[in-house]
């Protein structure tokens, strides 16, 4: 069967979309299943991951802007009349999204401006959201710089309470069992400084 000759610049830039679509479809399926195979997944695991081979992961950020602009803004609650036209709020300061979106990426003298910048309430809040252990085990470091190293400066009295703060965060044996070696030793010797 003869394929039929482009008409136009329009024909040919949507066969060339296509022909990238379904390349990237193709190295997608084929890196799907090299990555079950490493995992030794069973069958199920094997067609999930092949199914799912198409699949972009979604940052945080992302799913928070996504959900907010297919909600419906009348049921929206961060949803807010102004006097002058309908906005939408930003998400309140002291939640752990707000605060963890860019922190892996300041430094330790920015990580501690934006955290010694919050209110002690603020702070637990965010203790009591924190799931990450990665941004866990980044706050034992920044605390240790702070605390022992004395890298950055910081009000002793506010790096007291904020440190009383994150050695009695509830659940804490949890993100402890995540931390190194180090910073393991890290944070116990923040407990000390903290109760010593």
């Amino acid at each position: 069967m003869k394929s039929r000759e482009p008409k136009s610049v329009t024909d040919i830039s949507g066969r060339l979309r296509n022909a990238l679509r379904e390349e990237t479809h193709r190295k997608n399926v084929n890196d799907s299943k090299f990555r079950a195979v490493a995992q030794r997944m069973d069958y199920e695991g094997f067609r999930q991951m092949v199914l799912g081979a198409d699949l972009k992961s979604v940052k945080a950020g992302e799913v928070y802007t996504i959900s907010n602009s297919v909600v419906d803004r009348n049921k929206n609650p961060l949803y807010k009349e102004t006097s002058d036209k309908a906005t939408l709020r930003s998400e309140p300061y002291n939640s752990h999204y707000r605060i963890s979106r860019n922190f892996r990426t300041k430094t330790g003298q920015e990580k501690w401006a934006e955290i010694s910048s919050l209110e002690i309430e603020q702070f637990r809040d965010w203790m009591l959201e924190l799931t990450d252990f990665d941004i866990f085990a980044q706050l034992v470091s920044l605390f240790f710089d702070v605390m022992v190293k004395k890298e950055i400066e910081a009000e002793t009295e506010r790096g007291f309470q904020l440190l009383r703060e994150l050695v009695d965060k509830p659940d804490i044996e949890k993100p402890c069992k995540m931390l190194s070696r180090q910073e393991k030793l890290q944070f116990e010797e923040l407990k000390n400084i903290a109760y010593g």
